[in-house]
């Protein structure tokens, strides 16, 4: 009985040990395009003399709303410096592209989506109960997801809506941040964070897919085969006399979609003790 208790006793105080002084953070946040890219067809706008009007656009699917959980625990007790990690999911807003003239109008659109996992090294300035904050992590992006939409009548006449999903793939990049967090209370186990991130990151899907293609309403999607999947390589020989075969998948170049951004995150700190 006695040797149970002594165990169940050590136990508990070393669970104690380990997990005094860890913080777990809940933050959300918006981020706005940064470190942009051209796409390079852009607006076109075609007017009744023959001329047209070209806007660039410039964009980043790593623009959006972003929801983060982490766990931080100081290096040494009363420590400044911390590692751990932050699990972020990411939901991007949409970009959308046009051409327009008199006979025609097409909107294209694209959205993304990204679970991003983060191991964290943190800096406080000072242990008080205000404290400036810079954390550094390289950012590995999983389940990365970029949506295609493509509506319009290119050739004046027939409706034709295409959505297309690309996935697959890693995305890699550095998150930064400057922050202060302060707590509720003077002795509080709760507290406040502020933060701007600023991540660098870009995405190079592997698959394509046509999930839906429209054509004045009617379904073509079977008609396509497995042309309706593109594997996206970073080198690929294609003999272009040969006419596709639909019981192959495409295959095209891999492209590199910017995923930086610059953001604004609130959330709420729990410190364990």
């Amino acid at each position: 009985m006695n040797s149970k208790f002594f165990a169940f006793a050590f136990t508990f105080i070393h669970l104690g040990t380990v997990f005094a002084q860890v913080s777990l953070n809940a933050k959300f946040g918006y981020s706005f395009p940064w470190a942009v890219d051209d796409i390079p067809e852009g607006n076109i706008f075609y007017f009744e003399d023959g001329s047209r009007e070209v806007e660039l656009v410039k964009a980043s699917l790593g623009s959006g709303m972003n929801y983060t959980f982490s766990i931080l625990h100081p290096i040494k007790k009363d420590s400044k410096v911390s590692f751990g990690v932050d699990i972020s999911y990411f939901n991007g807003k949409d970009v959308a592209i046009l051409i327009k003239s008199s006979l025609i109008n097409i909107r294209t659109t694209y959205g993304s989506k990204m679970l991003w996992i983060c191991p964290v090294l943190k800096a406080n300035l000072n242990n008080k109960k205000v404290s400036p904050y810079l954390s550094l992590s390289p950012s590995i992006g999983l389940f990365g997801e970029i949506s295609e939409g493509f509506i319009g009548n290119p050739y004046g006449h027939e409706l034709i809506e295409i959505n297309s999903i690309y996935s697959k793939g890693l995305a890699y990049g550095i998150n930064t941040i400057l922050g202060i967090q302060g707590q509720f209370f003077k002795n509080s186990h709760l507290g406040i964070l502020i933060e701007i991130n600023s991540m660098s990151s870009s995405f190079g899907p592997k698959r394509g897919e046509i999930v839906k293609s429209l054509k004045d309403g009617i379904s073509n999607l079977e008609e396509m085969g497995m042309n309706k999947v593109t594997l996206f390589k970073n080198k690929h020989i294609k003999d272009a006399t040969l006419p596709n075969d639909l019981s192959k998948p495409l295959v095209a170049t891999r492209r590199y979609y910017p995923f930086s951004s610059l953001g604004l995150t609130i959330g709420i700190r729990i410190l364990l003790i």
